[in-house]
């Protein structure tokens, strides 16, 4: 399901439907003027939607996935 965010004015990272904080980035394009625009979904509710920022926000939003995933693959190597 696509949509648009029932809720704006809540941050990059939070579902604009539900308000989770679960929601991820699927897919990221450059727009306009330095803007990227986001394709991201919720798993929590299942909203997919498309949020338009900064690209620096874009950026940093993204490394903090990839710190994310590293560092719960880190704790996956390491075992019991």
């Amino acid at each position: 399901m696509a949509g648009r965010s029932r809720h704006p004015s809540k941050p990059l990272t939070r579902c604009g439907d539900c308000g989770g904080t679960l929601v991820y980035p699927v897919a990221v394009r450059t727009g306009n003027e330095g803007r990227a625009v986001i394709t991201r979904r919720c798993p929590e509710c299942q909203v997919v939607d498309i949020v338009t920022c900064e690209a620096v926000a874009a950026i940093l939003w993204l490394r903090r996935e990839a710190q994310i995933r590293t560092d719960l693959q880190a704790c996956l190597d390491a075992g019991p």
